[in-house]
Protein backbone atom coordinates (compact mmCIF):
# COMPACT_ATOMS: atom_id res chain seq x y z
CA UNK A 1 0.00 0.00 0.00
CA UNK A 2 1.19 3.70 -0.97
CA UNK A 3 1.64 6.22 1.87
CA UNK A 4 -0.97 8.68 1.82
CA UNK A 5 -3.09 6.81 -0.28
CA UNK A 6 -7.12 7.20 -0.31
CA UNK A 7 -9.66 5.86 -2.34
CA UNK A 8 -11.20 7.49 -4.60
CA UNK A 9 -14.49 8.34 -2.34
CA UNK A 10 -12.29 8.98 0.72
CA UNK A 11 -10.69 11.85 -1.27
CA UNK A 12 -13.71 12.78 -2.79
CA UNK A 13 -14.99 13.19 0.83
CA UNK A 14 -11.86 15.11 2.44
CA UNK A 15 -11.78 17.66 -0.20
CA UNK A 16 -15.40 18.07 0.38
CA UNK A 17 -14.95 18.62 3.91
CA UNK A 18 -12.29 20.80 3.04
CA UNK A 19 -14.70 22.88 0.84
CA UNK A 20 -16.98 23.03 3.99
CA UNK A 21 -14.74 24.11 6.29
CA UNK A 22 -13.70 26.88 3.99
CA UNK A 23 -17.53 27.98 3.40
CA UNK A 24 -18.30 27.66 7.10
CA UNK A 25 -15.44 30.36 7.64
CA UNK A 26 -16.58 32.54 4.93
CA UNK A 27 -19.86 32.69 6.34
CA UNK A 28 -18.96 33.20 9.83
CA UNK A 29 -22.36 31.42 11.02
CA UNK A 30 -22.29 29.56 14.18
CA UNK A 31 -21.09 26.04 14.23
CA UNK A 32 -22.61 23.01 14.75
CA UNK A 33 -20.30 19.84 16.76
CA UNK A 34 -19.59 18.43 13.30
CA UNK A 35 -18.32 21.81 12.27
CA UNK A 36 -16.54 22.06 14.93
CA UNK A 37 -15.05 18.52 14.16
CA UNK A 38 -14.71 19.68 10.88
CA UNK A 39 -12.70 22.65 11.38
CA UNK A 40 -10.35 21.02 14.22
CA UNK A 41 -9.13 18.20 11.57
CA UNK A 42 -8.49 20.79 8.95
CA UNK A 43 -6.39 22.87 11.35
CA UNK A 44 -4.62 19.44 12.25
CA UNK A 45 -3.91 19.00 8.58
CA UNK A 46 -2.55 21.89 8.38
CA UNK A 47 -0.32 21.65 10.93
CA UNK A 48 0.86 18.53 9.65
CA UNK A 49 1.57 19.11 6.14
CA UNK A 50 4.18 21.79 7.35
CA UNK A 51 5.40 20.16 9.68
CA UNK A 52 6.10 16.59 7.88
CA UNK A 53 6.64 18.49 4.57
CA UNK A 54 8.11 21.61 6.08
CA UNK A 55 5.85 23.69 3.15
CA UNK A 56 5.79 27.66 3.77
CA UNK A 57 2.25 29.05 3.86
CA UNK A 58 2.14 30.15 0.59
CA UNK A 59 2.23 26.61 -1.08
CA UNK A 60 -0.26 24.85 1.27
CA UNK A 61 -2.89 28.03 0.69
CA UNK A 62 -2.00 27.05 -3.05
CA UNK A 63 -2.74 23.50 -2.48
CA UNK A 64 -6.40 24.65 -0.56
CA UNK A 65 -6.99 26.86 -3.63
CA UNK A 66 -6.58 24.00 -5.97
CA UNK A 67 -8.93 22.04 -4.00
CA UNK A 68 -11.79 24.54 -3.34
CA UNK A 69 -11.41 25.96 -6.94
CA UNK A 70 -10.53 23.21 -8.81
CA UNK A 71 -7.48 25.53 -10.25
CA UNK A 72 -4.73 23.29 -11.57
CA UNK A 73 -1.01 23.89 -11.08
CA UNK A 74 -0.66 24.95 -14.45
CA UNK A 75 -2.77 28.06 -13.75
CA UNK A 76 -2.45 28.68 -10.24
CA UNK A 77 0.75 30.72 -10.61
CA UNK A 78 4.56 30.00 -9.14
CA UNK A 79 4.26 27.02 -6.68
CA UNK A 80 7.98 26.55 -6.92
CA UNK A 81 7.63 22.78 -7.17
CA UNK A 82 6.82 20.39 -10.00
CA UNK A 83 3.70 19.50 -11.02
CA UNK A 84 4.24 15.92 -9.57
CA UNK A 85 5.82 17.39 -6.58
CA UNK A 86 2.54 19.89 -6.04
CA UNK A 87 -0.16 16.85 -6.49
CA UNK A 88 1.83 14.65 -4.67
CA UNK A 89 1.47 17.44 -1.42
CA UNK A 90 -2.10 17.56 -2.92
CA UNK A 91 -2.65 14.39 -1.76
CA UNK A 92 -1.07 14.01 1.57
CA UNK A 93 -2.97 17.27 2.15
CA UNK A 94 -6.09 15.28 1.84
CA UNK A 95 -4.87 12.04 3.57
CA UNK A 96 -4.22 14.39 6.72
CA UNK A 97 -7.39 15.90 7.15
CA UNK A 98 -9.13 12.09 6.82
CA UNK A 99 -6.53 10.69 9.17
CA UNK A 100 -8.25 13.81 12.04
CA UNK A 101 -11.47 12.62 11.14
CA UNK A 102 -11.21 8.69 11.46
CA UNK A 103 -11.35 8.04 7.84
CA UNK A 104 -8.62 5.89 7.55
CA UNK A 105 -7.42 2.99 9.52
CA UNK A 106 -3.77 4.23 9.32
CA UNK A 107 -3.72 5.34 13.00
CA UNK A 108 0.35 6.22 13.26
CA UNK A 109 2.51 8.43 11.07
CA UNK A 110 3.32 7.51 7.99
CA UNK A 111 7.40 6.55 7.38
CA UNK A 112 8.79 8.65 5.40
Amino acid sequence: MKKYYLDRSRRQIAKAVIRLEYENRKAGKKLTTFDKKIAAAVATANEEIEREAMLPDDIVDKIRINILDGVTWENIGETYCSRETFYRYSRKYCFFVARALGMTDNKRRPHG
